[in-house]
C-alpha cells in the first residue's frame, strides 16, 4: 500500500470515508476505506490494474496510517 495519497476524506455521525490514489508512469491505483462506527467495521477496496478487490485490514490500517499523516481540511 505504499505511494498512496489521501485525496478525499467525508465524514458523518455514522461512518468516515476515505480515498486515495496512487499514480505512476503506467498505471494509476485507487483505493477507499470506509470505518463504519454503527458496526465498529472497517472495510476497503482496491480498483488496479484492471481489477477490483477488497483490502485486508492490514492493508487499510496502513491507509489509515497515512490519512492520519495527510489530514485533509
Amino acid at each position: 500500500m505504499k505511494g498512496f495519497t489521501l485525496v478525499r476524506r467525508e465524514r458523518n455521525d455514522e461512518m468516515e470515508h476515505f480515498d486515495f490514489v496512487r499514480t505512476r508512469p503506467l498505471s494509476t491505483a485507487e483505493a477507499s476505506v470506509t470505518i463504519d462506527y454503527s458496526t465498529k467495521t472497517v472495510h476497503g477496496t482496491c480498483v488496479a490494474y484492471g481489477e477490483w478487490f477488497d483490502l485486508e485490514r492490514d492493508d487499510c490500517l496502513v491507509l489509515l496510517a497515512i490519512a492520519a499523516r495527510e489530514d485533509l481540511p
